[in-house]
């Protein structure tokens, strides 16, 4: 046999007599009480409430808030510093860059003006000098490295494929100019 349906004792329901319309409202319930849960008990001793937790929340909000807005303007602040810092190095470093070829542009002027007879001291012709040494110990060690390289090709030993045109280049195989 099938179970009863359960009991559910309802509450009389009465007309309010302030109420214009009329609407019912359930006996035993104050219509000027906030209808919802009753506030919940702070931590023991507090004597708390929701509403001071919702105002300590909002606090630290607000305090979390302030922190994160002064982290994120220093740290703006710092990125704006380092960018300004790095752009004034670039440009120094360009500017230092710019000198070094000057200075060889320059010395070059200089050379064809002393070796056409157009300038003369003492000390240029000195660097001249040193200049010219150089080039020729440049000449003598590329003209060694193409015989190396002939040698190395007609023994059939020629460890990679460069040719003897590599190392004749001016600056040699790696195309550098600089010692």
């Amino acid at each position: 046999m099938p179970d009863p349906k359960p009991v559910v004792a309802r509450s009389p329901v009465v007309a309010d007599p302030d109420d214009p319309a009329g609407s019912p409202t359930p006996a035993g319930v104050d219509p000027d009480e906030p209808a919802g849960p009753a506030p919940r008990p702070g931590p023991a001793g507090t004597g708390g409430g929701d509403a001071e937790v919702n105002q300590a929340g909002a606090l630290l909000s607000q305090a979390m808030l302030s922190l994160a807005r002064v982290v994120l303007r220093r740290g703006r602040d710092g990125a704006k510093r380092a960018a300004s810092s790095g752009r004034v190095r670039l440009d120094l470093r360009q500017l230092r860059r710019d000198r070094d070829v000057m200075y060889q542009k320059l010395g070059r002027e200089a050379r064809h003006l002393l070796e056409g007879g157009e300038v003369q001291h003492p000390g240029l012709a000195r660097g001249v000098e040193r200049i010219k040494e150089i080039e020729a110990r440049i000449a003598q060690v590329e003209a060694d490295l193409v015989a190396r390289r002939a040698a190395e090709v007609a023994a059939g030993v020629a460890g990679d494929d460069a040719t003897i045109a590599d190392a004749a280049e001016p600056g040699g195989p790696t195309g550098s100019d600089e010692e």
